[in-house]
């Protein structure tokens, strides 16, 4: 198996994933089913509703809030008006392939919360995900999920505490932790709602948002040393800050960060170049825990580019933050950009 993991090809790897998930049985999965199953409907401003209702049901009224969660109105989504990805979890191309790659106990615990019932049915929100539903399973995180308990509608003050969103935003196999990032590491005071749900907007910007991305990590000012010379070895020195997250960058298990330093000459031919990744290890994937490399909430990490030697020129130094969606599989793979800076400096 450890040969086998050390093969570049990403069906072998793929592969491997869907084996490590197929055998692997969360040790728990759902709370107690609390009201998932008092699906009586309720009398709201003469409407009757239930788990069964449609999300368009309550756009009729909540216009705005609609448009958003199934449309992504007005964010900078990067998938061209699919909706938010709350409305697209069930249907997103990556979750549906990576879905069929595992058995059928692991598909049921994904269904948990890219499919998700009554997640006021989960009592430890840490640790447990809500239990999957049937109606409307298209619709993925539906409004249903947050603002319906099974008794009564669930109002946008009672959905406020951070608590909330680790119902799926955190679990305890170690897949998602952004929760406990989160409450550990942040050093401001904002909450996960009042970052991705600024002004109450239920498309929820993040990870997919070309403007989050670009906030997300600063890049400080590159230090030369010594002094650019024809001939001479000198050294780039600069720091990547994540000051713009609640939490670590990257935060999900199956990204990675990438900090690439290029320097290109006056034909803009690259002359060196330099990469440098973080992202989570897991048991799953046949990796050590403890060897995880990330950025955390707050955190600054020097990065050092040495011994670089260049002839006398113009050249352009370019500092470019990206993130990997997949790292397990490069099909469904799309590296996004983030921050980046540019400097011009001059060897004589």
């Amino acid at each position: 198996m450890r040969n086998l993991r050390q093969l570049s090809n990403h069906f072998i790897r793929f592969f491997l994933l869907g084996l490590a998930l197929t055998t692997f049985s969360p040790q728990t999965t759902w709370s107690a089913p609390g009201n998932q199953g008092q699906d009586k409907a309720v009398r709201h401003h003469g409407v009757n509703v239930s788990f069964a209702t449609k999300a368009a049901e309550c756009g009729t009224c909540h216009k705005r809030q609609y448009q958003e969660w199934r449309y992504a109105a007005g964010a900078d989504l990067d998938n061209g008006g699919a909706g938010s990805y709350h409305a697209i979890s069930a249907t997103e191309n990556m979750y549906q392939v990576m879905l069929n790659t595992v058995g059928p106990d692991m598909q049921n615990y994904c269904r948990g919360c890219h499919e998700p019932g009554n997640a006021w049915a989960v009592v430890d929100k840490i640790a447990n995900i809500p239990e999957p539903r049937e109606e409307n399973v298209e619709e993925g995180v539906n409004c249903m999920t947050c603002h319906f308990d099974g008794m009564r509608i669930v109002g946008k003050d009672e959905v406020r505490d951070p608590i909330f969103c680790a119902t799926c935003h955190n679990e305890n196999t170690g897949l998602v932790d952004v929760y406990e990032a989160w409450s550990y590491d942040y050093p401001g005071d904002k909450t996960c709602q009042q970052c991705h749900m600024e002004s109450g907007n239920h498309a929820f910007p993040g990870f997919h948002s070309a403007s989050f991305r670009q906030k997300a990590v600063s890049v400080s000012a590159p230090v030369f040393s010594p002094a650019p010379s024809a001939g001479v070895q000198f050294d780039i020195d600069f720091s990547i800050i994540n000051d713009g997250t609640g939490h670590s960058v990257p935060e999900d298990l199956f990204r990675v960060f990438r900090v690439k330093v290029s320097v290109l000459n006056s034909f803009n031919e690259q002359v060196y170049s330099y990469e440098k990744t973080f992202y989570k290890r897991n048991e799953l994937f046949g990796e050590n825990p403890a060897e995880t490399e990330i950025v955390r909430s707050g955190e600054e990490k020097r990065i050092s580019c040495s011994n670089i030697a260049l002839g006398p020129g113009l050249y352009t130094l370019k500092i470019e933050l990206s993130q990997d969606s997949n790292r397990v599989n490069a099909l469904l793979n799309v590296n996004l950009p983030m921050n980046s800076i540019y400097k011009t400096f001059v060897v004589e």
